[in-house]
């Protein structure tokens, strides 16, 4: 910053001729950025040093202290924790302050309502400043400071440190030889109501500066003292209606005898809703039990009745795991004080104070954690004669879900873990593990009951778990029922076809439910020769995975043949008027279609045809037709010689459709 100031000037004594506008306007931004910049760090400055002198004047005021009671240690505190309270006038009027002391933050002086208060800590004493001290009367030079405690109850000591002095101006050395005299016979404890139990009292100190220590009784009621029959040191009578007043109305010392109601304290999950004391939660949800003073998350602190006819109202809450070692309620929802997540019987221990020091009764609540699940429930399958039937089997009856295969107890087991057992609560059972119901065995009901109605089939699942008293909900048993009532479905495989080759024909079944067993199918196979079948009557039960059986027995198309056509042939005529006509008669027998084939052969070759034959001299409706089926089993052929031929070699064969052949048989034929 200096160096921007000696850049101006420098820039000023170069161009001091004169300033152009220009030059004019950029020192003025600077000018301005200058002031932007300092002025706050300017004020900040003066605002940090004038704090600081205001902590030195704080810590001068806290030395003159410490000397008033280094000179004076009757006035101390004598119980660990107690305290007293001195002014700054008092510091003043006994010469260990000066009058006029200036506050730097507000340029007033520091006024003489100021108190020290002076905390014992063991062997030790804390000095600390309360800015916002009382009122403080000073007239007849006599001050009475605040009391150490504005609520007291029997047996406790609240202590008044009383100065007295001739004027405000004297110096320390003249204050202790011009002091007020002031007697333990100057003094009267006033109280409200009347007892037989007196507020006892004693006074400490001479020399204008004394500590009045006032010890509550029975009696409850707000106590004062009055100053009588005072005389300054030249023997002067002291007006102290002033200072009586100031008692009375602001420096008066409630006594509270009674305790408070016991707190109102609740339990709460994360969700802060109330759980109930003494029972089993789980911290499944990760949150565990929180315990707090309302089931109002905005205001988590305990509530108390102060009681009695004089209430100093409730000062504080404290808390406890063990009833022993106590600490100031002040919720954290993180701490382990308010949060119970471990497994284990928990206590806490809340108890109210009131103002005057009134321990209330306890109010004890105890948490139950079993963050462990339980087992997963045993649970059978049974039928109507109660006996156990196997999982993720097929059945052809209803099936009922239970416990076990006992009718006097369906009900689960399951067994609870952990080194903190809450015990089983209660079961649940679900259709689709989902939804679910609490178990409550019924063999009408659908839930715990499968059947099946008609000739149906069906697969379901019963889920089932248990809960225990805490939440926790173990792993899930899974049945598996299938229920088929419906018979399978008979197939043949036939033979359709003649053949003399080996037939196998089989019976098997189809089903569309539980599937089919190893009763499910069965073959007949028909082999060898001499056997001659058109259709078997066969009979076989097929079976199902449920246990549903079908009869498929019935006729069955078999076609097996191996032997060839039984056949026998005879000449007949010529018939009358006839001329060389003759008629070739046969009977054949088969359980097939017969076909026969015929020709005149003058040249005899058995090759892969049944036979090969030139033809001569037939008649033109016999030529070329190769094998032709026959209508019946008893047929013949008319042939004519022709007129140039006396003799006819002719071959005739029959072929069944299963491809077995008789013949070719060679016939001759004379004119």
């Amino acid at each position: 910053m200096k160096n921007i100031i000696n850049a101006i000037r420098k820039f000023a004594m170069e161009k001091r001729k004169a300033f152009t506008l220009i030059e004019l306007m950029g020192v003025l931004v600077i000018i301005g950025i200058l002031t932007v910049i300092l002025v706050p760090v300017i004020n900040n400055t003066i605002k940090n040093n004038k704090q600081k002198l205001h902590d030195k004047q704080i810590e001068l005021i806290k030395v003159a202290a410490q000397n008033l009671a280094t000179d004076n240690t009757y006035i101390l505190p004598e119980e660990d924790g107690e305290e007293i309270y001195i002014t700054l006038g008092q510091l003043r009027a006994m010469g260990y302050a000066e009058g006029t002391i200036i506050d730097p933050l507000t340029n007033k002086n520091f006024p003489d309502n100021l108190i020290v208060m002076i905390i014992k800590k063991g062997n030790d004493y804390d000095y600390v400043i309360n800015l916002d001290g009382g009122t403080i009367i000073t007239s007849s030079g006599i001050i009475v400071g605040y009391p150490s405690k504005k609520y007291i109850r029997e047996g406790v000591n609240a202590y008044y440190i009383i100065t007295a002095k001739t004027a405000s101006t004297m110096e320390k050395e003249q204050v202790l030889e011009n002091y007020i005299n002031i007697g333990k016979e100057n003094i009267k404890l006033l109280e409200v109501g009347e007892t037989d139990e007196k507020v006892r009292y004693k006074l400490d100190g001479s020399n204008g500066l004394y500590k009045l220590t006032v010890l509550a009784g029975k009696n409850e009621g707000y106590l004062y003292f009055s100053l009588n029959n005072i005389k300054d040191y030249e023997g002067k009578e002291v007006d102290v209606l002033t200072t009586n007043d100031d008692i009375k109305s602001n420096k008066k010392i409630l006594v509270d005898n009674t305790r408070p109601t016991n707190p109102i304290v609740s339990l709460v999950s994360y969700e802060w809703k109330e759980r109930e004391n003494n029972r089993w939660y789980s911290n499944k949800d990760g949150y565990g039990t929180y315990i707090s003073g309302t089931t109002d998350w905005t205001n988590p602190n305990p509530t108390s009745t102060d009681q009695g006819d004089y209430q100093s109202g409730i000062d504080y809450y404290e808390i406890s795991k063990d009833g022993q070692n106590w600490e100031r309620w002040n919720y954290d929802n993180s701490s382990l004080m308010y949060l119970i997540i471990e497994e284990g019987i928990h206590y806490r221990y809340i108890r109210a104070i009131d103002k005057a020091g009134n321990i209330s009764d306890i109010t004890t609540k105890t948490i139950k954690m079993d963050n462990t699940a339980p087992t997963a429930p045993v649970v059978t399958l049974v039928a109507d004669d109660w006996k156990e039937r196997y999982n993720n089997t097929w059945y052809n009856y209803g099936i009922y879900v239970a416990g076990k295969a006992n009718p006097d107890d369906p009900n689960p087991t399951s067994t609870d873990r952990g080194n903190y057992q809450s015990g089983i609560d209660y079961y649940e059972i679900s259709k689709d593990g989902q939804n679910w119901e609490r178990w409550n065995y019924d063999y009408n009901s659908d839930t715990y009951f499968i059947n099946t109605a008609g000739e149906t089939y069906k697969e379901e699942n019963r889920y089932i778990r248990a809960v225990d008293k805490a939440g926790n909900i173990s792993d899930i048993t899974t049945k598996s029922i299938k229920i088929d009532r419906t018979a399978p479905t008979c197939n043949w495989e036939q033979n359709w076809a003649w053949t003399s080759s080996n037939v196998t024909v089989k019976v098997y079944g189809t089903d569309s439910g539980s599937g089919m067993s190893d009763q499910n199918s069965k073959s007949w196979t028909y082999s060898g020769a001499n056997e001659e079948i058109n259709t078997a009557w066969l009979a076989y039960t097929i079976k199902d995975n449920a246990g549903n059986e079908k009869d498929c027995s019935g006729d069955v198309s078999v076609k097996h043949d191996t032997l060839a056509p039984r056949a026998n042939c005879w000449w007949a005529g010529p018939r009358e008027g006839s001329g060389n006509q003759f008629s070739l008669q046969c009977s054949v027998s088969d359980s097939s279609t017969v076909y026969t084939a015929l020709g005149y052969c003058y040249q005899y070759n058995d090759s892969t045809q049944y036979w090969t034959c030139s033809y001569k001299n037939l008649e033109d409706r016999y030529n070329g037709y190769g094998w032709r089926a026959i209508s019946d089993y008893y047929f013949g052929f008319n042939i004519s010689l022709k007129n140039d031929v006396n003799t006819m070699d002719l071959k005739i064969g029959f072929k069944d459709e299963a491809g077995n052949m008789t013949g070719p048989w060679p016939l001759q034929k004379k004119a």
